[in-house]
């Protein structure tokens, strides 16, 4: 899970892989649902065989209360939205 200001400005997170925790940077501008890849942080098919590769999904979490300021703040970022989200949905 992230931010909204993570996933809008970028940030570097610390994620858990089957061998520990690793930094990794989230690039400005990314999205819920955005997969990220780790190289060689997944788990070994075998004994011999390097680790593969981990997938990291990114999820925007929003706040889970209710704030009059969070709502008048959101409204603001509303309003620089120049095209439409679900465009591509028509």
């Amino acid at each position: 899970p992230i931010t909204v200001y993570e996933a809008y400005n970028g940030a570097k997170m610390e994620v858990p892989t089957p061998s520990g925790y690793v930094f990794m940077r989230i690039p400005p501008f990314s999205q819920s649902g955005q997969k990220m890849r780790l190289g060689g942080k997944g788990v070994a098919k075998n004994k011999q065989r390097a680790a593969g590769d981990l997938l990291v999904t990114l999820e925007v979490r929003l706040p889970g209360h209710e704030s009059s300021k969070i709502t008048d703040l959101l409204k603001e970022i509303q309003e620089h939205y120049i095209t439409d989200v679900r465009a591509k949905l028509k």
